[in-house]
């Protein structure tokens, strides 16, 4: 079961990647802006910046933290919408809305393992000072 899990995996990622790349040419080659190297593409890593940083500050417990963590919710929407409206407005309304959802994917499938591996170097190099 463990090897079915591990091949559906690597399926899942190959068959995302693929998906990735096909739109990321229809897009390059008949509406003229790229999937990543786009300013609709930084707005969306905002975007979720804004939401991670929104989802730290609401598990406070003062009325300040909540309502920072609302602002920065609210901002994370108005970032995401923006950079859908500029796709739509550069293309058509379903393509739009579609390759803003997959530049959302490649957002996380970017900022996700480098958080990962950034926490895995930190948390490497802290453990021989602890064993002191």
């Amino acid at each position: 079961m463990d090897a079915l899990g591990i091949i559906l995996f690597l399926a899942f990622i190959f068959g995302t990647i693929f998906l990735l790349m096909s739109q990321a040419k229809k897009a390059r080659e008949i509406y003229g802006f790229g999937l990543i190297m786009n300013w609709t593409f930084l707005l969306i890593v905002f975007s979720l910046a804004a939401l991670f940083f929104g989802a730290l500050e609401g598990t406070g417990t003062t009325a300040d933290q909540a309502s920072n963590a609302l602002v920065l919710n609210i901002t994370s929407v108005a970032l995401l919408g923006f950079s859908g409206f500029i796709n739509v407005k550069r293309s058509t309304v379903g393509f739009g809305i579609w390759f803003t959802f997959l530049q959302l994917i490649a957002a996380l499938g970017i900022i996700v393992p480098l958080i990962m591996l950034f926490s895995y170097f930190r948390s490497k190099s802290v453990l021989p000072d602890m064993m002191r």
